[in-house]
């Protein structure tokens, strides 16, 4: 085994291209999910690109508050909504087709993608149904 070495700069794992996104019509978050969801993928997809990060703007978040009387009024626990959030939130696997003229990117729907989304996922309760009031927005 060999001693560790420093690497230079020019290392080929340096990022090779940098690229500026700005927008007068987008907000800082809109303009981040464009280049998160929709040019990030699409340069990925290009034969020798190994690797797209995204930096900077605003990272959309998605926040769940809880009320533990409310809870504990229905036997639930904070597992169980964490459980709900986790299942409405989750990224199931997409991919890609290749076709002999064009890659089909293939792009799944089933996530919750705002917070509406997650105010409309189940909660069980202990009989299986429903089992919270789910409010969107301050204050709810």
């Amino acid at each position: 085994m060999q001693p560790p070495k420093v690497t230079p700069l020019t290392s080929s794992t340096m990022d090779l291209l940098k690229i500026g996104f700005t927008s007068d019509k987008l907000t800082p978050m809109q303009l981040r999910d464009l280049i998160q969801w929709t040019v990030r993928p699409r340069m990925l997809s290009a034969a020798g690109v190994a690797r797209a990060t995204v930096y900077g703007g605003q990272i959309r978040r998605l926040e769940v508050q809880v009320r533990p009387n409310d809870l504990a009024a229905r036997d639930l626990s904070l597992a169980d909504v964490l459980a709900a959030v986790q299942k409405s939130t989750s990224v199931s696997g997409g991919g890609f087709i290749d076709t002999p003229q064009q890659r089909i990117l293939i792009e799944p729907r089933g996530q919750a993608l705002t917070a509406e989304d997650v105010a409309a996922s189940t909660i069980p309760g202990p009989a299986g149904g429903a089992g919270a009031d789910r409010r969107c927005g301050p204050g709810g």
